[in-house]
């Protein structure tokens, strides 16, 4: 059997969102009550389509489950599996999250030239170095 490729709403997850489409206000009729399907789709900028399926449990991308939430005001968590939801962190071998960590870190205590020449209060340009390099060139071409 292939493996799914991304996270589905659980029974009691879709029941929350469906609760909370009924609560909440229409986008562009406030005095109205519940949200449609488009009304979801908007709010979370996803196609209907895609809303779609999330609403018949079928596997979505974790990004799908966040958009949804957040546009419901819901925790993503809550509404899947929590064994669906940790297993891409969980799958990643703990070194390679040290290397992870460390390179970014790495990257964070580099000082860029803005930063080297800021005490004097000078800026530095990439653009214009490129520029008045090129320029350069061109004089001794003369």
């Amino acid at each position: 059997m292939a493996k799914s490729r991304g996270i589905a709403l659980t029974s009691e997850g879709l029941e929350v969102v469906r609760q909370r489409m009924a609560e909440l206000p229409k986008p562009h009729k406030p005095e109205k009550k519940r949200w449609s399907q488009d009304d979801l789709a908007e709010r979370a900028v996803l196609g209907k389509k895609t809303v779609q399926r999330v609403l018949k449990r079928e596997a979505v991308d974790r990004d799908t489950i966040i958009a949804i939430a957040q546009a419901l005001g819901l925790e993503p968590s809550s509404l899947v599996d929590p064994g669906d939801w940790n297993v891409e962190t969980a799958s990643i071998p703990f070194e390679w999250w040290r290397q992870i960590c460390e390179t970014v870190l790495e990257k964070k205590r580099q000082p860029n030239i803005n930063e080297l020449l800021r005490t004097d209060g000078a800026r530095f340009d990439v653009e214009d170095l490129f520029i008045r390099e090129f320029q350069s060139d061109n004089d001794e071409l003369k």
